[in-house]
């Protein structure tokens, strides 16, 4: 009887608990709408969640809001933020995959950002048209005659993609390039057919990664070292037209020291952030008695609604002479502590487009283009020249 009844009171048991934890599994959704359990941080999607639908006295109202309903519940279901992430976590970690076509996991824990078309121009498949290569050459020289009628020099400056330095830690599957990409092709075009100073950094990062990282492993960006090297790169191509410009400063003039970084914006977009560290991330320190150049807010120089983080800032060092004013994105950033070396004032305005009443009240020494690789494999030179309206 004993025997009997033991197993018999282990199976009700056994249901019980299987009963009571679907109970639980089936109200934590509801529980989490409801009391905010999952304190995970939300996932970057690069989009607007649904929003809960107004219903109103109309006939289409009516009739679109289960689907915004359904819409509103997708996004915001309980715990979502945590099954996203753990999801991802377990792909990456299994399979080496990720869920973002903007995101790429590569090899000994370096990662990629995939977006703008960047395997296909790895791999040689895009290519600019004759036509936009010519619109490159048109911009490009408008910009540089008007400057000259001024007195003014100027530069165009591409820092390359991350994995157009770091190719080896790109994943296995992805094929070695076998074709040049849109800016080799750019600068073979513009050597045959154009004047205008164009400056590629990709030389000098790749003879300095053999010394040192020059880029972060979980971020787009180039680290402070990379972008030490291209600023010494910058200043030689700015000398061929400046000579009385001083010499860049040699890497014994810093001290360089490794230092605490979050993880960088792939690991953010892969929502990696909290499983991985950034290992690449150093500080350059000028060694006394060199100073530092005084960075301050420039925003009354171009007045405008500009994105947060994005307004114009300037550096300042009273020992040397000139101005210097560069249109850029977010790699010359990191120029803000060497750059302003060599120039009495450094005016940086994070946008492409040119303001020619803007130069005109500055009256700068030089002006220069920054702008990065895959950006630039996108931008419209003829939409440039048209927001540019120079005379």
């Amino acid at each position: 009887m004993n025997k009997k009844t033991l197993p018999e009171q282990f199976r009700r048991n056994t249901a019980v608990a299987m009963i009571v934890c679907l109970f639980v599994l089936l109200w934590l959704p509801t529980l989490d709408l409801l009391f905010h359990l999952d304190h995970s941080p939300m996932p970057n999607e690069n989009r607007a969640l649904g929003k809960f639908p107004v219903l109103e006295a109309t006939e289409k109202s009516v009739q679109d809001f289960p689907a915004g309903l359904e819409a509103y519940f997708r996004d915001h279901f309980g715990f979502r933020n945590r099954l996203i992430r753990l999801g991802s976590r377990w792909k990456h970690d299994l399979f080496k995959e990720s869920d973002t076509a903007d995101g790429l996991a590569g090899q000994a824990g370096w990662l990629f950002f995939s977006g703008d078309y960047m395997m296909e121009d790895f791999q040689g498949l895009k290519k600019f048209s004759p036509q936009v290569l010519q619109e490159w050459q048109t911009l490009l020289e408008k910009r540089r005659d008007w400057l000259a009628q001024r007195g003014i020099s100027y530069l165009f400056v591409i820092p390359p993609d991350k994995h157009s330095i770091y190719p080896e830690f790109l994943p296995n599957w992805l094929a070695q390039r076998k074709a040049s990409s849109k800016l080799d092709q750019f600068l073979a075009y513009m050597k045959a057919h154009s004047k205008v100073a164009v400056l590629d950094l990709r030389p000098v990062l790749l003879e300095g990664k053999k010394s040192s990282c020059t880029y972060l492993q979980t971020d787009t960006h180039w680290n402070s070292f990379g972008a030490f090297l291209g600023y010494q790169a910058l200043v030689q191509a700015l000398r061929l037209q400046m000579p009385d410009l001083r010499e860049p400063l040699p890497l014994t003039d810093f001290v360089q020291h490794p230092t605490h970084q979050d993880a960088g914006d792939v690991a953010k977009l892969l929502g990696q952030q909290s499983q991985v560290v950034e290992s690449n991330a150093v500080v350059m320190s000028p060694r006394p008695p060199l100073g530092r150049p005084a960075v301050i807010p420039a925003d009354d120089r171009l007045p405008k609604k500009w994105k947060p983080l994005n307004n114009p800032v300037a550096t300042q060092y009273s020992d040397a002479t000139g101005k210097a004013v560069v249109f850029h994105d977010s790699f010359a950033c990191a120029w803000y502590p060497f750059l302003g070396y060599h120039f009495q004032e450094v005016v940086y305005i994070w946008q492409y487009e040119w303001d020619a009443a803007f130069l005109k009240r500055e009256k700068p020494t030089v002006v220069i283009d920054e702008i990065l690789e895959r950006l630039f494999d996108k931008t419209d030179p003829a939409e440039l020249l048209q927001k540019d309206a120079l005379p």
